[in-house]
Formats: C-alpha cells, structure tokens, sequence
C-alpha cells in the first residue's frame, strides 16, 4: 500500500513509467513440501536480493490468482515450483490469462522432485509430468531451457537457475538482478530503483529501514518506538537503521482537537467543540502515555479519572501544537478529558 510518504521516498524512478510492481508468488503449500537444508533459502532468495536493494517487492498469492483486481497489481511476477505447487489447473489459466494481458512471468528451477512424481496430483491427471512442465506448456513454451517469447499482450522469461543459488550475491547480481531488469523492460516498467532502503505503508502506518544507504522522509510522522511518542517533520535514517511511524498529517490539517496515538487499547475517544476525551486500557503498573493534537496554542486543562469515577494522577507537557499525556494503567481503563 501506498501514500505520500511512501511515494516520496521512491521518487526518482526513470523516464516517468509506471514504478515496478514485482509480485514473488507463494502458495500455502509452502508449509507442506519437505525442504532441503538450508530451509526455505530458495524462498528467501528470491526476496532478499530485491529487499537489500531497496527494490518495491510483494508476495504474489497463488490462491488469489482468480482475481482479476488482485492481478492487475502486478506487471512482473516471479515463479518457481521449487518450494510449493500450485494446488489445481485454475491457478494456471488465471496466470496465462494475466500474461496474455499484458503481464510479464518469469519462471525459475526445474522439476523433477518427489512430488513432482507422485501421481495422486492433478497434473498426472492432465498429461503432465510436473506442474511446471503443464504451465510452460500452457504457456506455449518453445523449447526446453532458458528463453524469452511473447504471449498475447504479454511476455514469458524463462531461466533453469534454481532459486537457491541466489543467496550468493554474485549469482543474484550476475543473473537474478539481471533478469528482473529483463522482466521490467518487457512490461515497460521503470528500472527497478536500487534505492538501498525501503519504505511501506499500511494504513497510517510506516515501516522504513535503511540498508546500505540514508533514508529521509518528509511529512508528520509520530515515531512508535519513542517513549515520548515525538512528532517528527523530517525522520532520517542512516544504514542499518530501522523505524516504524504512524503519519499524523491528516489528523493535524483536520484542525480539531485529534488523538494521535497511544500506548494501549483505545475504547473510545470522542471529540466535540474544543474538548476531547477517550478512554484506554492498559495493564496495571504500567504507563499509559498518549499524544495529542491541539489546535490552539492556549494551555489545555487535564484530568483523569478511573471506571469508579476515581481521579487519577495525570500530567501533561505540551510542546508546539501537540500535548504528551501520561498517567497509571488500569485494566478496567482510564478516562482522559481535556479541554
């Protein structure tokens, strides 16, 4: 998912084309086939090469290949059966359909393990050997070994390297990198930007980590990991450093009085005029601290107050247009009103 924090920190891709959109795809047979040592390295290494990089990647889901909204996400994807197969043939028409819209599949590996063989699967069923062997054949392959050839509107990569040889930088840079660049070019996406970090965001939230180079983003952006939940306009990161915040932005250009964020379970939070209130669980003998936007510069006035209408002990700092509030947990909540 993406917003204006994250579009800003992947600014910069070629040419103005579409930014690239790499699905990986996985299924949830994933967790049935039986691994070689090192376990799942096949899997990783087709992330990992990508990721370090600062390359936008995602998980393309096999079981969701039916969804013609879903697959319209992705210009490239990358597939081996290596790892997991694909659990029936359908899986296999909406992946051709894709390509022959417009999409650009990249196969990887070879077949020919245990399960490949065993002839209680479908693809036994449909005159196949392998579920690889039935999608290049659906795909209407050429030949064996590696190659490129048009389907329809789209494009097919196919290359033997299994996965597994990837984990070694020099293969990745030499072949997978240079494959996915192949991959982009047939679907007229950008270059992949080699941005060393990386940047999502889910809903308001923003995990960014820097791998090999700075990160810098711009907006307001509430940092998760600071006890004092600081509201930051400017946030870098140097290599190796991580950070999860929560964009803040729209909540502050509402120009109400706003809830930014708190430490524990929110039950309610409600604001009318120039009073705000909300309420939050936490367990005992724990702080609950909370952020708090405010419009106006004049000093707000705080209280507290059990489930029993107890008051209980608050204090307050303000500091620019935002106001940290803190006080004493408790499992049956803790009201918080401040005007």
């Amino acid at each position: 998912a993406g917003g204006p924090v994250v579009d800003e920190a992947r600014a910069g891709a070629a040419g103005g084309r579409t930014p690239s959109r790499i699905g990986v795809a996985m299924a949830d047979t994933l967790m049935w086939q039986r691994q070689q040592h090192p376990m799942l390295q096949g899997v990783y290494a087709l992330f990992l090469p990508l990721l370090e990089r600062g390359i936008p990647v995602s998980s393309f889901v096999m079981e969701r290949a039916k969804e013609a909204a879903y697959m319209s996400r992705f210009d490239t994807i990358v597939l081996s059966y290596e790892s997991f197969k694909p659990l029936d043939r359908a899986m296999h028409t909406a992946l051709v359909d894709w390509v022959k819209g417009g999409g650009v599949l990249l196969v990887l590996g070879r077949d020919g393990d245990a399960l490949d063989a065993c002839e209680d699967f479908w693809w036994h069923k449909n005159c196949a050997d392998s579920p690889l062997a039935h999608l290049l054949g659906e795909l209407q392959a050429p030949g064996p070994g590696k190659g490129q050839w048009p389907l329809g509107k789209g494009w097919v990569i196919r290359d033997e390297t299994s996965p597994t040889r990837f984990a070694d930088p020099k293969v990745a840079q030499s072949t997978y990198l240079e494959l996915i660049e192949q991959a982009l070019s047939k679907a007229n996406s950008a270059p992949a930007p080699q941005t060393g970090s990386f940047c999502m965001q889910r809903g308001p939230f923003v995990v960014a980590h820097a791998e090999t180079k700075p990160l810098s983003l711009k907006g307001r952006l509430l940092d998760i990991f600071d006890p004092q939940l600081t509201v930051k306009e400017v946030v870098e990161l140097q290599p190796g450093e991580s950070g999860l915040y929560r964009d803040v932005a729209p909540q502050i250009e509402g120009k109400r009085p706003a809830l930014l964020h708190a430490t524990h379970r929110v039950m309610s939070c409600q604001c009318e005029g120039e009073a705000l209130s909300f309420t939050l669980r936490g367990p005992a003998e724990t702080p609950g601290v909370a952020r708090i936007f405010i419009p106006e510069t004049n000093a707000a006035q705080v209280k507290a107050t059990g489930a029993n209408g107890d008051p209980v002990d608050v204090t307050s700092r303000a500091g620019g247009d935002t106001l940290l509030v803190r006080f004493p947990n408790a499992p049956e909540g803790v009201t918080v009103e401040i005007e």
